[in-house]
């Protein structure tokens, strides 16, 4: 195996470029955010890859002690990041990360990624225990709003978590920001992820939005940026925290790695939906505070959209969905936008600057979302006069588009 450095990089001198050999056509290019440690935290990226933002929480915990290597796997790999990237991504090429570093002396390793990068992590440990039953370099991971389940096809569909999330038996420090759709699901991952054996930390970073860790200052909330600025704190003191841990017994199932997932089929428009077709109960109250029911609701044709306002593709429908709410008569059509998981005075600040015509609902716990099975913002779920839910479609359209129009009037 060969290891290249050059150069240094633009946030501090003790940043190196590393190259890890792999085949021989591939090499995985590192950044090695140097402490002159035993420890070494392994940074793999989510799946929509290395954030140039994220070198300042690798350079600040370098500096707390900490040696960290920041993987560029979609550039190693010449693959351009999106929902599915990782998939791309061998867990036997992360083993000659370790395998490395096991070279290099260190003596204790820990994984780190967001997302679906968390599944990746856990593959390579999964695989890595396997093959090494006695040996303890590895000692834990540290997982931002990880996202394991398989992806949902069909809109109304339970999500399943892949095989990964229960082959873990390494300690894992759970971080999940509010502000993200994973985070109603928190208390289903940790005991997915218990189930193979973990012991789980969980984390609540309340107020903060997913993507802090990678995202430009600019986009965070107040919040958000003093939890990156406390984030190396947080790593380190989770570092010493697994490190006192005896693991758990490996459960093998069989498996040393999964079939990749299909992609699903991407489209634009509503789409039939196969899935329940009576609606779960929609009962929450409005920012007046007054109760709105979907039952009360029947003789129309209702969209029923969940959102959330650190939800770009959410943000950027909002005046289309203003435009299409005037083109039609109350009496046969209505628009109901269920707000998840922030509460009424932050929404009411939110949309000053817009002008809606439509019901804002607040499902502040995020019941609705686990009723309605939502996975991702936003969702859309389009319901007949007879209170039968007969298209869905998950993701932003323009809602006076001649398409979306043309299904929504087969129903008036």
């Amino acid at each position: 195996m060969c290891l290249i450095f050059s150069g240094t990089n633009l946030y501090a001198a003790n940043v190196r470029d590393l190259q890890i050999d792999v085949s021989a056509d591939l090499a995985l290019e590192v950044q090695h955010y140097q402490a002159d440690s035993n420890r070494l935290l392994i940074w793999l990226p989510s799946e929509r890859g290395l954030s140039p933002h994220t070198a300042s929480i690798a350079n600040a915990i370098a500096d707390i002690g900490i040696d960290v290597w920041m993987v560029d796997l979609h550039g190693s790999y010449l693959l351009p990041p999106g929902r599915y990237s990782l998939n791309q991504f061998s867990p036997g090429d992360i083993l000659k990360l370790i395998e490395e570093a096991e070279l290099q002396k260190y003596q204790q390793v820990y994984f780190a990624s967001a997302s679906r990068g968390a599944e990746l992590a856990l593959k390579s440990i999964y695989l890595y225990s396997r093959l090494n039953p006695d040996n303890e370099l590895l000692k834990g991971s540290i997982l931002f709003y990880p996202n394991l389940f398989k992806p949902v096809t069909t809109m109304g569909q339970s999500a399943e978590f892949t095989e990964a999330s229960a082959n873990s038996h390494l300690p894992i420090y759970l971080m999940q920001a509010e502000y993200s759709t994973k985070f109603h699901f928190t208390e289903s991952t940790r005991r997915r992820l218990e189930s193979g054996g973990s012991r789980v930390f969980t984390h609540l970073l309340a107020n903060v939005e997913a993507g802090f860790i990678s995202r430009p200052i600019d986009d965070l909330s107040a919040e958000g940026i003093a939890a990156r600025k406390r984030l190396p704190g947080i790593m380190k003191s989770a570092v010493r925290l697994m490190s006192n841990l005896q693991q758990s017994e490996l459960r093998p199932t069989g498996k040393l790695t999964e079939q990749h997932p299909v992609q699903p089929i991407k489209t634009s428009n509503f789409q039939p939906y196969s899935g329940d077709k009576k609606p779960p109960m929609l009962k929450l109250k409005n920012l007046q505070g007054e109760t709105v029911d979907l039952a009360d609701f029947k003789g129309r044709v209702v969209i029923v959209n969940f959102w959330a306002s650190w939800c770009k593709p959410c943000v950027d429908e909002i005046p289309s969905l203003s435009r299409l709410n005037r083109l039609y008569n109350a009496n046969d059509f209505a628009i109901l936008t269920v707000n998840t998981g922030e509460s009424s005075q932050r929404v009411k600040k939110f949309i000053e600057p817009f002008d809606i015509n439509f019901a804002i609902l607040l499902d502040e716990n995020g019941k609705a979302v686990r009723d309605w099975r939502v996975y991702a913002f936003p969702s859309n779920f389009l319901i007949d006069k007879n209170g039968v839910i007969r298209y869905g479609y998950r993701g932003a359209l323009e809602w006076d588009s001649k398409e979306v129009l043309e299904i929504i009037e087969t129903l008036l």
